[in-house]
């Protein structure tokens, strides 16, 4: 892991913590430093729908649907 790539990381607001779990979990030192980090709402997002999906539809979005 070189200093530059350390730098263009901070120089797009990803902390060094970010990268350097990037970097463990295998993403490519480039992507790391550029990727735009993920806002709460995003996280949020992801996550409800990993949900729904894992649980294979058993949830109705339409509270008619129950009627």
């Amino acid at each position: 892991m070189t200093t530059s790539y350390i730098q263009l990381a901070q120089s797009n607001n990803i902390s060094r913590k970010c990268f350097n779990a990037r970097i463990k979990s295998g993403m490519p030192e480039l992507e790391a430093a550029t990727k735009p980090v993920m806002t709460k709402q995003e996280i949020g997002k992801n996550n409800k729908s990993v949900w729904q999906k894992s649980m294979g539809g058993l949830f109705r979005k339409n509270v008619n649907d129950y009627i």
